[in-house]
């Protein structure tokens, strides 16, 4: 088994902290949020959702769910460099910056899938050989995609254009903007 190191995962369970930056990546019928998380199971490294006022985490291995109690797991943390998304997707198409939590025992990476479902707005395991997305015992071709990408202010190359001398300071204004003062000077 891999885990991804890609990404910041911190330890979880019912002792521990949750870190303000960890991302919520759903909720069921009952109202609880669910964190995104990820744990290993039959060697496997699977996505969890995970409701942190109980410790449980529910993860996706094959076809089927299951429930742990008070295991430990770890949570997903957002970055300040990074923006997290829900892409929508199908039939096991990969999503650029797709968030991949580790491999299967097969040695397939396994992303984080995301559906609207009759409990709630889940996630869970997205193989995409197979191609599809199983939550909850549910086969799904039509789905989400949990995506990081970089912000636009950590982009080196755009950072140096505005940084550019000679630009007026209108450029930093949003396209909108920028239109509308153009069409006042040409008038």
């Amino acid at each position: 088994i891999s885990l991804d190191s890609q990404h910041s995962w911190v330890k979880g369970g019912l002792s521990e902290v949750v870190p303000k930056n960890a991302l919520i990546g759903g909720f069921n019928d009952k109202g609880y949020q669910l964190y995104v998380g990820r744990r290993i199971y039959n060697n496997s490294v699977l996505p969890a959702r995970v409701i942190v006022e109980t410790g449980v985490s529910t993860a996706n291995w094959n076809d089927t769910a299951w429930v742990i109690n008070g295991a430990t797991y770890q949570l997903l943390v957002t970055q300040p460099d990074m923006d997290y998304l829900w892409v929508h997707s199908y039939n096991g198409y990969y999503e650029q910056g797709a968030i991949a939590v580790g491999t299967s025992d097969m040695n397939e990476r396994i992303f984080i899938c995301r559906a609207q479902i009759k409990n709630g707005l889940m996630f869970g395991s997205l193989y995409l050989k197979q191609n599809r997305c199983v939550i909850d015992g549910n086969l799904l071709t039509l789905y989400e995609v949990l995506v990081a990408r970089p912000k636009f202010e950590q982009n080196p190359k755009l950072q140096e254009f505005h940084s550019m001398p000679g630009v007026p300071e209108s450029e930093d204004l949003p396209i909108s903007e920028q239109v509308s003062s153009a069409e006042e000077t040409t008038n």
